[in-house]
């Protein structure tokens, strides 16, 4: 299962990283690219995705992104069923 892509209708350059069934359990699936105060794109996600990840998918996500910023949500996780990505609104 792929679950990131950099940029609009995957732009040239930019790589799925496939995360399991058990990744996607860990809210692996629920990350949100936004930009930092310098303009750079980051990854948010909860702590539980980041440490899913793992060294090798946190590695592929890096290539693309300035920054991983984790936070520990386990309410919203275990009672509200989402992660960072329903947590944060996005202004377009």
């Amino acid at each position: 299962m792929g679950i990131w892509s950099r940029g609009p209708g995957c732009a040239a350059g930019a790589q799925v990283v496939e995360i399991s069934r058990a990744q996607m359990a860990e809210m692996c699936g629920n990350v949100l690219e936004l930009e930092d105060g310098r303009g750079l794109p980051v990854l948010a996600m909860s702590s539980r995705a980041h440490a899913a990840f793992g060294d090798e998918g946190r590695r592929a996500l890096r290539r693309h992104v300035a920054a991983l910023h984790h936070a520990a949500i386990p309410t919203i996780e275990h009672v509200g069923g989402g992660g960072v990505r329903c947590a944060l609104g996005e202004l377009f």
